[in-house]
């Protein structure tokens, strides 16, 4: 059987380790599931203990000489690492050429639709653009008055 035991954690943590049985305590419960889990019937010869950290048994030695008493009694200790925090995306810029800026932000000023725009401004740029980036790089209003009567000076 597999168990797992966590200490001064969140119970979302056992997650990912594939218990059948979880023990958890924190500062409040003085230990008490950690005992009933290595002196009780918590665990028997040839479970699988699963932590997050070794530390979660007790301070280094406490914990050292835990793991010694489990493994002598057939039970295998495992330390399984919460899994790291996706990265979140890098922001990547978009760093035009003059003409392309030019035809970029003279079609987002436009009454062309914003996904055209967007599409016309990817083939421009040879890779993807957000409706954020063209904001940041044309002025944030994309709404041409196409009711003025006023023509463009040559």
């Amino acid at each position: 059987m597999i168990i797992a035991y966590l200490y001064d954690r969140h119970i979302k943590d056992a997650e990912g380790l594939d218990a059948e049985k979880v023990f958890a305590d924190d500062a409040s419960t003085r230990r008490i599931e950690r005992s009933a889990m290595i002196d009780g019937d918590g665990t028997r010869g040839g479970d699988t203990l699963r932590l997050r950290a070794l530390s979660d048994l007790g301070r280094p030695k406490e914990a050292k000489r835990l793991v010694a008493a489990l493994e002598a009694r057939g039970i295998a200790v495992e330390v399984m690492d919460l899994p790291k925090p996706a990265k979140k995306p890098t922001r990547v810029w978009l760093s035009p050429t003059d003409d392309q800026s030019e035809r970029i932000c003279t079609l987002w000023h436009s009454s062309i639709s914003p996904a055209q725009v967007i599409g016309r401004a990817e083939d421009i740029m040879g890779r993807s653009v957000s409706r954020a980036q063209l904001n940041r790089m044309c002025g944030g209003s994309r709404t041409p008055n196409i009711n003025s009567k006023e023509q463009p000076d040559d």
